[in-house]
C-alpha cells in the first residue's frame, strides 16, 4: 500500500472521526488527510496530527501494518488492545479493577510513553 501525505494541515469544518484512534475530530480542530492506493483501490483517511506521526512511526517499524480505526490510542503506536490486555492481566493477578493513579497504572503509562518517545523520528 502506498500512502500519499498532504503537507497541508486542514481545519475541520464538520465533525469527523480519526481513522487511527477512532476519536472525534471536532469542528475547528486541525487534522491531516492522507490519500492511499493499493493496486486498483484508493481512498482517503482523516487523522489527528499526532496520529499521523504515530502512523508514520508504526509504518516504518512494520511496513505492511494492517489496522482498523480504534486499534490504537490517540497519538500512540501501542495498540489500545494490548494496553487493555496488560491491564486485564494485572487486574486478574492482583484483583484490583482500577489502577489509575497507582504505581502500576503510572508504570503502564510510562512504558507507553517510552515506546512513543523511542519511535520518534
Amino acid at each position: 500500500m502506498r500512502l500519499y501525505h498532504s503537507r497541508r494541515v486542514l481545519w475541520a469544518w464538520k465533525h469527523r472521526c480519526c481513522d487511527w484512534c477512532a476519536e472525534p475530530i471536532q469542528i475547528a480542530d486541525e487534522y491531516q488527510r492522507v490519500c492511499w492506493s493499493d493496486g486498483g483501490d484508493s481512498g482517503t483517511i482523516d487523522l489527528h496530527l499526532e496520529c499521523v506521526r504515530a502512523m508514520n512511526r508504526a509504518s516504518k517499524a512494520t511496513p505492511e501494518l494492517a489496522w482498523r480505526p480504534g486499534d490504537f490510542k490517540r497519538g500512540s503506536t501501542l495498540p489500545d488492545k494490548l494496553a487493555n490486555e496488560v491491564r486485564s492481566l494485572i487486574d486478574s493477578l492482583h484483583g484490583v479493577q482500577d489502577w489509575s493513579g497507582t504505581s502500576v497504572g503510572n508504570a503502564i503509562d510510562a512504558v507507553e510513553a517510552q515506546l512513543v518517545c523511542k519511535n520518534k523520528p
